[in-house]
């Protein structure tokens, strides 16, 4: 099993406290910093989860951890 990035739990916690568990893309754009072309380049690159139409915040706080 891979381990847990660095810092993961923390940007975890940080993004609960302010966003939904689940978002659109539309939400999700501005917390990453990153346009919804973009985003769709890294969801097709498996880089990003979005599954039902929405994106888990757990998704995020990954990529944002590098």
């Amino acid at each position: 099993m891979p381990r847990e990035k660095e810092g993961y739990r923390e940007m975890l916690a940080l993004l609960c406290a302010k966003h939904p568990m689940l978002m659109s893309k539309k939400e999700a754009c501005p917390i990453l910093g990153i346009s919804i072309p973009h985003l769709n380049k890294l969801i097709a690159q498996d880089k990003i989860t979005y599954d039902n139409g929405k994106i888990p915040i757990g998704s995020i706080a990954k990529y944002l951890c590098g």
